[in-house]
């Protein structure tokens, strides 16, 4: 799977690139970025899209029309299908299929399908009119048949009234799509909206949004909130609450994300009222849907919310892992990092584990940014500027895109937060009273200097 035998590998080779948070394959094999030189030394005068295989090593330009050319304008803004046959940028070049008129800063949103060699754009109304605004984010269901984009064109579908922007779901087999961000009853919301996810089938579409018509008192206050619409029903949800059904108090602050089954939904927001001792710092958050339970997963060994900054929140597929962009020096016992740091998240445990280390397990000496995680959680794409990440990259600093396998990272586990002296360290666990499966006991088991990894620990061992 690796071009070499380092957990983690240097994707793009010199390609100076960046990433966005769909970029891996569902088995970690293929990794998508963007560049404006071509990782492989050939000549590229604008920003484009590449694919790379991590098992054979070789690169492919993505950004380009049917013969093969690349963008006139270049692209940028792109995700991947589960298994890398499609890819979408975005583009405001006039060799791609359509033909903008000129001057045309717009950018189109376009898919290229790596089986059949094609590339369509998809962002074009009922009478072939390219959108009269910008395209923007977007993913594809995991089972490849939808996919869900924002745009800001007032021209897509009639009635586009509200001048402002909207949350779509193309489907792949009959090239359509619809508008979804809209308050029941198919009225136009009221304020902004932006995309987060599709499930599989296409029933779940996670956004975030301005609106207050979409769910009775929430809304209005010029904060935007994460929403869950069933397209099967049409019933919208508000996710972005706390374990008492109270709305964020500063809504969410950047892109949400949601499972493959609809369960999971991660968002980041500086909200007070989500989870004790928060202070106004982004922090990412979980929300089961099916238990209602939220889950802080910024958190210190101790359960403090991270004492700065952390957000880019992103699921991997089956809703058990969460990749994350943090600067909080408080997450992990011992590991006081110097700038934006990758971690991933274990959602059920808490466990956290930093993905952006140097080649010996210490802080790497330049910051990490946007991360995306494949669907078993095993690989995390991301990219950064720090130049001892990989043993094979120079001392050049500069963006780079890559890609570790958590399954071969063998950074150390950290069991304790008292300082390590010649002894080691000194956790410490001890009980009262005298447990009992039948009937209240009052045993109580207690630790101390122990992070949630020895707590799972003891757990286990404490199970019939």
């Amino acid at each position: 799977m690796h071009v070499n035998n380092f957990p983690e590998d240097w994707v793009s080779e010199n390609g100076s690139a960046t990433m966005n948070s769909d970029s891996v394959s569902s088995d970690g094999r293929l990794v998508l970025m963007k560049s404006l030189s071509h990782p492989q030394g050939y000549p590229a005068l604008k920003e484009q899209v590449y694919v790379r295989d991590m098992q054979t090593g070789l690169f492919e330009t993505i950004s380009v029309n049917d013969l093969g050319e690349p963008a006139d304008q270049g692209a940028s803004a792109f995700s991947m299908s589960s298994s890398g046959r499609y890819v979408t940028f975005r583009s405001s070049a006039n060799n791609l299929g359509i033909s903008l008129p000129p001057p045309f800063f717009f950018d189109q949103l376009f898919v290229r399908d790596r089986v059949t060699k094609t590339t369509r754009c998809i962002t074009l109304n009922a009478a072939g009119e390219p959108g009269n605004n910008s395209a923007g984010l977007n993913r594809f269901s995991p089972d490849e048949k939808y996919l869900v984009f924002n745009s800001e064109a007032s021209n897509l579908v009639p009635g586009d009234t509200n001048g402002t922007g909207d949350v779509f779901v193309y489907e792949i087999a009959t090239h359509t799509f619809e508008r979804v961000s809209l308050a029941p009853g198919g009225v136009e919301a009221n304020g902004g909206s932006g995309m987060g996810g599709i499930t599989e089938g296409g029933r779940y579409v996670a956004f975030n949004s301005m609106a207050s018509n979409l769910v009775s008192g929430v809304g209005g206050d010029g904060y935007p909130q994460a929403f869950v619409l069933d397209r099967q029903t049409g019933a919208i949800e508000v996710v972005s609450k706390n374990s008492q059904g109270e709305v964020a108090n500063t809504g969410i602050s950047g892109i949400m994300h949601i499972s493959g089954d609809g369960r999971m939904v991660a968002f980041p927001s500086w909200a007070t009222n989500l989870y004790p001792g928060t202070n106004y710092h982004d922090n990412v958050y979980t929300v089961d849907r099916v238990t209602g339970v939220l889950r802080c997963m910024s958190l210190s060994p101790e359960g403090l919310p991270g004492d700065s900054a952390s957000f880019g929140p992103v699921l991997s597929t089956d809703g058990r892992y969460m990749s994350f962009i943090s600067v909080a020096d408080n997450l992990i016992p011992g590991f006081t990092p110097p700038s934006y740091n990758i971690y991933r998240g274990e959602i059920f445990t808490g466990k956290i584990e930093c993905v952006s280390v140097s080649v010996t397990g210490g802080y790497q000496n330049h910051q990490s940014l946007n991360s995306c995680i494949n669907a078993d959680g095993r690989f995390v794409v991301f990219w950064s500027y720090a130049n001892n990440l990989d043993p094979t990259r120079g001392e050049l600093f500069g963006p780079e895109v890559y890609i570790r396998d958590m399954a071969l990272a063998s950074v150390p586990k950290v069991y304790c937060l008292s300082t390590e002296g010649t002894a080691g360290c000194l956790p410490s666990m001890s009980y009262s009273g005298t447990p009992s499966a039948s009937s209240p006991s009052g045993f109580t088991l207690a630790t101390s200097h122990a992070d949630r990894d020895a707590l799972d620990l003891a757990s286990e061992d404490l199970a019939p």
